[in-house]
């Protein structure tokens, strides 16, 4: 999936596979209950329009689904996506449209440069394990310091029932190879939630909660 030449059609399969597996995971359910606190505190003043971003953001189905749950119960929100994949925004793009959902898609490389600007709330889902720990040390700190109220990050847990649910559900939900090759691969470069707070104490990243979450995998939440 990070490989920039991967060919569309075989990128956009995998892309429909992890949306299914989105689904079975309950992905949307636990970003969206982090953020409606926020939400709900923004309509307090009704000057203060949230910005939030999806850092990795894949073909936006995670920001599809929180802007239409927004939109819904009457939040107005600035919705932007990020990803390294050029492929992934242009088709993010085009899900957003036929959507009919506003959101913002830009090309970023999170490492090679700075974040292009501060949001309110940033999320993050699926993304670290693809990192050496250095990197994710950076990433937090980049994190914590572009957004101005909160940085929410769900990620899998590297543990033995976590692989073999990356290997069966894989191959039960999409028939992408692709998918099926990856999901074994992220569990092996996972953290565990010990190796995590280690990270985020030697980042000096404070005011955080992190919590176990089916399927193994985490949530973490900082707050300013």
């Amino acid at each position: 999936m990070d490989d920039p030449d991967l060919p569309q059609d075989q990128h956009d399969h995998a892309l429909r596979g992890l949306t299914t597996i989105h689904r079975f995971s309950g992905l949307v359910n636990r970003f969206w209950n982090a953020l409606l606190p926020m939400l709900k505190q923004s309509q307090q003043a009704p000057s203060k329009r949230l910005k939030i971003a999806d850092v990795g953001c894949g073909d936006g189905y995670l920001l599809r689904r929180l802007a239409a749950k927004a939109t819904a119960a009457g939040f107005e929100v600035d919705w932007i996506g990020y990803d390294f994949s050029v492929t992934a925004c242009k088709l993010a793009a085009q899900k957003a449209d036929a959507a009919g959902v506003k959101i913002r898609f830009e090309q970023v490389d999170i490492l090679a440069g700075e974040i292009p600007e501060k949001a309110d709330v940033f999320l993050n889902s699926l993304f670290l394990h693809h990192f050496e720990s250095a990197d994710v040390e950076t990433i937090f700190k980049k994190f914590r310091d572009a957004t101005t109220q909160a940085f929410i990050v769900e990620d899998l847990r590297r543990t033995v029932l976590g692989y073999f649910l990356a290997w069966s559900c894989g191959r039960l939900l999409t028939r992408s190879p692709i998918v099926h090759y990856d999901g074994v691969v992220s569990v092996e470069g996972a953290f565990s939630i010990d190796e995590i707070q280690t990270l985020l104490a030697s980042a000096d990243i404070q005011n955080t909660n992190i919590c176990k979450r089916w399927p193994q995998r985490f949530v973490l939440t900082y707050r300013h």
